[in-house]
């Protein structure tokens, strides 16, 4: 009767992992959407504020007494830099955005793993407790 009750702490506790995983992986999508909707209202606002940028550096140039051949080299080398600038900002988001996808898939397998470790724990346990000697409950 022990053993039954040992059993049934084990399913319940199995159970109780996968709802947390479960719970987890919920989580991951809720992250994902917000992260989605914050991304998407900051790209508007990276952008607006590089265009900014852009647009004052070239009037600043403009405006700036020089040749034209120089104002032409000092426009172009200032939209490189602010290219390469929101290049740099992009890649540092893409590999953030990996990296957390990997550490929560990660995560997630784990949990998954162990669950079934512990369900595989449950059932040797069980069948060990019903066959043993003495263990015969058929009337």
């Amino acid at each position: 009767m022990l053993i039954h009750l040992l059993a049934l702490a084990y399913v319940y506790w199995l159970m109780e992992c996968f709802m947390r995983a479960q719970l987890f992986n919920s989580r991951v999508k809720q992250f994902n959407n917000l992260k989605k909707y914050i991304m998407s209202d900051t790209g508007k606002i990276l952008s607006a504020l590089v265009l900014g940028a852009a647009a004052g550096a070239v009037l600043g140039l403009l405006f700036a007494p020089s040749k034209g051949s120089e104002l032409r080299q000092k426009i172009a080398d200032n939209t490189n830099d602010i290219i390469d600038e929101l290049n740099d900002k992009i890649n540092q988001g893409k590999d953030m955005i990996a990296d957390l996808k990997s550490k929560a898939s990660s995560k997630v397998n784990d949990l998954k793993d162990k669950a079934e470790e512990e369900m595989s724990n449950v059932k040797t346990t069980v069948k060990q407790s019903t066959s043993g000697p003495g263990t015969n409950y058929s009337r």
